[in-house]
């Protein structure tokens, strides 16, 4: 029983940084353009790392899925259909975050390409 609820709860506090960051970045994104005045090439280095990681989570679940080249996941999926389910759930939640990033990285880049004075 104390290994369910160490779970549940770990599930839990997961789950709601994830949806936390989210909101967060949906607000960052989508909300009204405040842009970062100290954004450089290292800064959109390290979102776009996050893109990717973000992506890949829901690469690894589709793989594993899938195919039978982890069979301990299809074990899981007949034990622990919860988890599974869960781990689904936020595989979707991951790659929909890395588009808002996306959508903020470019909103960035037009925003410093227009601000960058013209010289003639």
């Amino acid at each position: 029983m104390q290994k369910y609820l160490l779970v549940n709860g770990i599930i839990i506090i997961l789950s709601a940084w994830l949806l936390y960051t989210v909101a967060r970045t949906a607000r960052n994104c989508l909300g009204p353009w405040r842009p970062d005045p100290s954004a450089s090439s290292a800064k959109s280095f390290k979102v776009i790392a996050n893109i990717v990681l973000e992506f890949a989570g829901l690469f690894i679940v589709l793989i594993l899925s899938m195919t039978q080249v982890v069979p301990v996941w299809h074990i899981a999926e007949i034990y622990q259909p919860d988890v599974i389910l869960w781990l689904k759930m936020m595989a979707v939640l991951l790659p929909l975050k890395g588009m808002m990033k996306t959508i903020w990285l470019v909103r960035l880049h037009y925003w410093v390409r227009r601000s960058r004075p013209v010289n003639h």
